[in-house]
């Protein structure tokens, strides 16, 4: 699945949010960082000709997550301007593929799944793959690998993902990541649901509270004095961490 890494941004208050995706090369052989530096470049253009002075939110999905992360690691080291608020869907961000999900989720996701026969120490490489991607570079380096990463000053952020996935280990470190650092974070972990399941089955009942979710998160960003609409949600997990006062 190509990552996916969407700016919604607010041209005027009479306009409509617009969304740019950065459209990425197909290289057949390609190590870190090449895509992180592709992702990047595209977000230097954005603001200097797009979101300098608006407000915009960016959205990640998977490996796009891992992408978007990275690049708001370095654009604040720039000192470019950071998403007012930033949404990571399913995110692959621990490319050492270190946490406990990835045993207890061996059997449940069914995208990454090993079958039932598999037994889990015999096969672990098989759930924690470890891309060719990452080269040489350290499987903990935080450009690489977000999860590992000091997020002081990160925007407000909202984290959707399934209680299935082997990658559930990755969205619970970025969470606990942004609240060690005083950053806004939602956490909403929907129970019994795989990798990117809003994209792939969006008629699920879940898969509507996770986009209507979404909806909210960015139209209060894009546009504060709308109200939030509040959706009940059975069978899921939310955490939320407030942004310290100073």
């Amino acid at each position: 699945m190509q990552p996916i890494v969407y700016i919604l941004a607010r041209f005027g208050c009479a306009k409509a949010p617009k969304r740019i995706a950065p459209r990425l090369v197909r290289i057949i052989s390609v190590w870190h960082p090449s895509v992180h530096d592709e992702c990047y470049s595209a977000y230097v253009e954005l603001c200097k000709n797009v979101a300098s002075n608006d407000v915009f939110v960016a959205l990640g999905d998977s490996f796009g997550a891992n992408l978007l992360l990275s690049t708001c690691l370095r654009a604040r080291e720039d000192g470019l301007p950071l998403p007012s608020a930033v949404v990571c869907i399913s995110s692959f961000i621990d490319m050492a593929a270190s946490g406990d999900s990835y045993k207890e989720n061996c059997y449940k996701d069914p995208l990454y799944a090993l079958p039932k026969r598999y037994d889990f120490e015999t096969h672990e490489k098989d759930i924690r793959r470890i891309s060719p991607y990452c080269g040489n570079t350290p499987l903990t380096d935080p450009y690489l690998s977000p999860a590992y990463a000091d997020l002081l000053g990160f925007p407000k952020t909202l984290i959707l993902c399934g209680g299935a996935e082997t990658s559930l280990s990755d969205s619970l470190m970025l969470y606990d990541g942004l609240a060690k650092r005083g950053c806004f974070a939602k956490l909403h972990v929907f129970q019994g649901m795989w990798h990117d399941f809003m994209y792939m089955l969006p008629r699920l009942k879940e898969s509507k509270l996770a986009w209507q979710e979404i909806f909210d998160f960015i139209t209060a960003d894009l546009h504060p004095k709308a109200e939030a609409k509040c959706t009940e949600q059975n069978g899921t997990v939310t955490r939320v961490s407030r942004k310290r006062r100073r």
